[in-house]
């Protein structure tokens, strides 16, 4: 008897610590916020709040718009002015690195571009809530951001419901 009270009691508790991640870590999403949001900027717009939404449960995807220069950049580094010989630099350097690597980087580097030509965004920084419900154009702020698109959405959290 006393095995089983403690399995129950056991159960018990792993019922309310889960109920409490729940309230505890959603808030954003128990107030009608998005489920994923995509922000596309760079090294010159940092985005501030992205740890504290993560953390609501908020699935959050960054792309550096600026990474597709920084990659070509850091390949032609040091290569010489003479055609012939940056030739000969740059076969030594995809030999050292690895075609794999490289096509890796670019591949990597390049996402963010893709995925901001599939969304449309016309500048940045932006922020895409839920695949594209709404664009939020520069803002750096992600709570504020936030703050605009429920204040745009309909629904229960936007400002005019709660007037």
């Amino acid at each position: 008897m006393t095995g089983q009270y403690r399995l129950r009691m056991t159960e018990k508790v792993w019922w309310a610590i889960a109920l409490c991640i729940l309230v505890i870590f959603t808030p954003v999403l128990a107030e009608g916020g998005p489920h994923e949001i995509k922000i596309f900027t760079d090294k010159n717009f940092p985005i501030t709040g992205i740890e504290a939404l993560r953390e609501s449960g908020v699935q959050i995807t960054v792309y550096d718009l600026g990474a597709p220069k920084r990659v070509a950049r850091a390949l032609g580094a040091g290569l010489p002015g003479n055609p012939e010989q940056a030739q000969t630099a740059m076969r030594a350097k995809v030999n050292a690195m690895g075609m794999d690597e490289i096509k890796r980087r670019f591949k990597s580097a390049y996402a963010g571009l893709v995925q901001a030509l599939n969304y449309r965004i016309e500048r940045y920084p932006a922020v895409v809530f839920d695949r594209g419900d709404a664009v939020i154009y520069g803002v750096t702020d992600l709570s504020e951001a936030l703050r605009q698109y429920r204040d745009w959405r309909p629904g229960p959290h936007s400002a005019e419901h709660n007037e």
